[in-house]
């Protein structure tokens, strides 16, 4: 006869599911309301960073019925939600309160999204705890802003964790949805072309690898999926990138400006001869390019120009942190320490999945070294952040897997792994306490926290 389940365990799983529950929502309101007072009482100003930017988009996407071909700097999906709120003779401040509350709804609704899209990587601790971490160092402080980023750096984790999925195991579901959302990502920011390559080279080498061991092909099937949903998504915009600029992945930050070596380069060359409307009217001599770029300074600047532009980014990220500095450190820190006193277990875990490391590893290597390379033209802490939710994911991924012992705390014996998840959370909070609301409610960290 079959025994079900304890009414005791039933409890204690409904206990904590009440718990969770509670404490993400506790999480996201206090995130919508201190987004919303910063958002009323700091920022008032449309024009200041790139808001301003944003609404004109969105507006003249409204006022064209979505003829409009957005600049090929700035990517049409976040002006496009903004728009569906807008109406014809909206004065501005009225359409840039609404924009700021639909932007701190979408930052809590994102929240609630990533808690059970990790809750499904990893576990509802380590989600919960994750979640609270972000919450209070990142998305209080951008939620009140009309920028993409908030929507950006949720894509972008989530597009990262699917291609790490897919190196674990393929599916024909699995490799349709990760296209998709890399797809919509790309069309919120254009960032995602280097890791759709990044994929297939170490996912087309998993799926040699199967084949030659077990004859598998769902990892070629699984590739080819990721390729071909993610130029279903973005494949108009590129057909239309290569009928007006010539170039199907024209970009003017990644085709342009990269090559250039300073802001105001950029602006009396290419933009001051419109490359927002079209291929830049320049002589094939002052058109900025790889190879004149590379005459003119020589090898030595994939060296050099990197290290001053990873000086920039560390002043930038150390003073606009809002405390994500501290915690990227402090989780780092506590896995290194953990995968030295299991320096055996580690190996043998890393060993077992050469293709999925390998991925992680060139992943964050080669966005840090492109963000380095273009930050003597634009810098900013964003550089930096897009990169802090993978990182604290992969970090919380490498500790869960290390199979951690047992502790005793208080005269009662948990799990390591569970106690750091409850630490991390806990450290959230008490930093929101002790610094973040301060922060938030200072004009004069209103220019760093919107940068």
């Amino acid at each position: 006869m079959k025994v079900p389940r304890s009414v005791g365990t039933s409890h204690m799983i409904q206990r904590d599911c009440i718990i969770t529950g509670s404490v993400l929502a506790a999480v996201v309101l206090v995130v919508g309301v201190s987004a919303l007072l910063h958002a009323a009482s700091i920022n008032q100003d449309p024009a200041y960073t790139d808001q301003n930017a944003y609404m004109d988009c969105a507006r003249k996407m409204s006022q064209s019925h979505y003829r409009y071909v957005t600049p090929r700097n700035r990517m049409p999906i976040y002006p496009f939600l903004l728009s569906l709120m807008y109406r014809q003779g909206m004065p501005t401040s009225a359409f840039f309160n609404l924009c700021k509350a639909f932007n701190i709804f979408l930052s809590c609704a994102l929240l609630v999204g990533l808690f059970f899209l990790l809750k499904r990587s990893l576990d509802r601790m380590s989600a919960l705890s994750l979640v609270t971490v972000f919450a209070f160092t990142l998305f209080a402080f951008k939620a009140g802003y009309v920028q993409c980023e908030m929507l950006f750096f949720s894509l972008f984790l989530a597009s990262f964790l699917l291609l790490c999925t897919c190196l674990l195991r393929s599916s024909i579901v699995l490799g349709l949805s990760s296209g998709i959302v890399l797809g919509v990502t790309h069309l919120t920011k254009a960032s995602t072309l280097p890791l759709l390559g990044l994929f297939v080279v170490f996912g087309l080498g998993r799926g040699l690898w199967s084949y030659l061991r077990e004859k598998k092909k769902m990892p070629f099937l699984c590739v080819a999926l990721v390729i071909l949903s993610f130029f279903f998504v973005t494949g108009r915009y590129f057909w239309t990138s290569k009928r007006i600029y010539g170039r199907a992945f024209y970009n003017v930050n990644t085709t342009l400006y990269v090559w250039c070596d300073s802001w105001s380069e950029c602006m009396e060359g290419p933009h001051a001869h419109g490359d927002a409307t079209s291929w830049p009217q320049l002589p094939a001599d002052q058109m900025p390019s790889p190879r004149k770029y590379f005459k003119r300074h020589g090898i030595e600047v994939l060296w050099l120009r990197p290290l001053f532009g990873l000086r920039q980014m560390l002043y930038y990220w150390t003073m606009g942190s809002f405390g994500t500095t501290g915690f990227a450190v402090c989780y780092l820190v506590v896995t290194a320490v953990l995968i030295f006193r299991r320096a055996r277990e580690s190996l043998r875990r890393a060993a077992k999945r050469p293709f999925l490391l390998l991925f992680a590893m060139g992943f964050f290597a080669g966005y840090l070294y492109a963000y380095m390379w273009y930050a003597p033209i634009a810098c900013g802490p964003r550089f930096f952040l897009s990169l802090y939710m993978p990182l604290l994911v992969g970090l919380v991924w490498i500790q869960k897997k290390l199979s951690l012992p047992r502790v005793r705390i208080l005269g009662r014996e948990i799990e390591l792994f569970g106690a750091l998840q409850v630490f991390f959370l806990l450290s959230a909070g008490m930093y929101w306490g002790l610094n973040g609301i301060q922060k938030l409610t200072s004009l004069g960290w209103y220019r760093v926290i919107s940068m």
